[in-house]
């Protein structure tokens, strides 16, 4: 008989299980796709709060790219070509990496253009987004995670709950981002 060590222990409850662990490896995929679907559901009860709220935004929504965005803007807050917004209040979620505990609230700036980083830089200096991290293509953002740690068993107040967080956030920095929005585009842009 050959001298050899024992199997690590957990080396041998996974050979043991391995069935249900592989099976349970694939729930993190599940739990996005699921937080995708979730998340896109919110867009048509956001659609119908924002005519409620100050300055009737509309509701931008882009799912082509992984970083799955509904926005909250003025209309006049847009390029010609192509119509997109070019700032506004958003509802952020990639869509491949993450589930429900890493979408994100902000003020997003569309930066692919440089000629808006003055936009950018004003707005910066206009807004105190205490709490909020800062990238590039956001002035400032932060988590909306689950307030309730079994959020699951009641995804009705989670949507609810993260509309309230977005559109508090609309109502808090929407009439700067429209005066500096105006400023800018009337040629105070530097």
């Amino acid at each position: 008989m050959l001298d050899r060590d024992p199997l690590d222990p957990r080396l041998t409850f996974y050979l043991e299980h391995r069935d249900q662990i592989d099976e349970w490896l694939k729930l993190p995929e599940l739990e996005r796709q699921a937080a995708d679907v979730f998340f896109r559901s919110l867009a048509d009860p956001l659609e119908e709060v924002a005519s409620e709220l100050p300055g009737s935004p509309e509701l931008w929504r882009r799912y082509e790219s992984p970083w799955k965005k509904l926005l909250l803007h003025m209309p006049g807050w847009k390029y010609d070509q192509p119509e997109e917004p070019i700032v506004g209040v958003a509802f952020e979620w990639n869509a491949n990496k993450h589930g429900f505990g890493f979408a994100y609230i902000g003020l997003w700036i569309d930066m692919r253009r440089s000629e808006l980083e003055s936009l950018r830089g004003q707005l910066i200096d206009a807004l105190s987004l205490e709490g909020f991290k800062r990238t590039p293509y956001w002035i400032g953002w932060k988590y909306v995670p689950p307030s309730q740690p079994r959020y699951w068993e009641d995804m009705d107040g989670f949507a609810q709950e993260t509309i309230r967080a977005l559109t508090g956030l609309w109502k808090d920095t929407w009439e700067s981002i429209d005066r500096t929005f105006k400023k800018w585009s009337d040629g105070g842009a530097g």
